[in-house]
């Protein structure tokens, strides 16, 4: 829907359009959605699901969709080959096929783990990416230009209306056509109310696509889920 709408009236590139369409569906579920199912729902494996067809599915996807127009940007013909291959040569998703390979590797063979020389500094660098993403994203806010205004503005906040407000409305019918107990329904409520990801800034920033916007969505999104959890928390709980 937001690939055909951006196509459509405001005539996006593929690059703008997956950017816009990750906004409106890349969930917020690590740094936000962990602590809010710590203590809104008690549990944070509701976010597990969430977390693992994002780094799955979505992320990869999303990467040699980029990746591919980059290059015909850059006046290269992407070969099909090349397209299959991309996720894979893409160092974001390298690093999350190479972690759960190692996590894979150490429940199947208990011991056969990197020593110690080896996963140090590579956990030294994982501790540092999330305070480095939000430093940033902080330092975007504050040197980077201004929100625009005008029609930028209102796809911003309508993105956001999608992500923080539509989003959970269909995750409860859906959880009520479904049948699911009073639990399930007000997890998957909550878990829909989560805003954007700041992993999308990331992208826009490493691809040059729309940093701006994807930062004023972000944060926008950001400031309505708190109080759109807030009341769906309140009238579900």
């Amino acid at each position: 829907v937001i690939s055909v709408v951006a196509t459509v009236a405001l005539h996006r590139s593929l690059a703008d359009r997956t950017i816009a369409t990750l906004l409106a569906c890349y969930t917020n579920a690590g740094n936000l959605g962990i602590p809010v199912a710590a203590y809104a729902l008690r549990d944070v494996t509701w976010v597990v699901p969430v977390l693992l067809i994002q780094v799955v599915v979505l992320q990869p996807v999303a990467l040699a969709i980029l990746d591919w127009q980059r290059a015909r940007d850059q006046g290269r013909r992407p070969t099909v080959a090349a397209a299959l291959t991309l996720p894979f040569r893409n160092p974001l998703t390298v690093g999350v096929l190479l972690g759960l390979g190692l996590n894979l590797l150490g429940r199947a063979v208990p011991g056969a783990t990197p020593p110690a020389f080896v996963t140090y500094p590579v956990e030294l660098l994982g501790n540092a990416a999330i305070p480095l993403m939000l430093l940033a994203f902080g330092v975007s806010i504050r040197l980077d230009p201004k929100p625009a205004h005008g029609a930028e503005a209102v796809e911003s906040w309508c993105l956001v209306a999608l992500k923080v407000l539509v989003q959970p409305v269909l995750a409860f019918g859906l959880a009520t056509l479904l049948h699911l107990g009073p639990a399930a329904r007000y997890a998957v409520t909550i878990v829909a109310c989560l805003p954007a990801a700041q992993n999308i800034f990331v992208f826009a920033t490493r691809y040059d696509v729309r940093l701006v916007f994807a930062r004023d969505t972000i944060f926008r999104g950001t400031l309505v889920s708190a109080g759109v959890i807030l009341v769906a928390a309140v009238v579900l709980a």
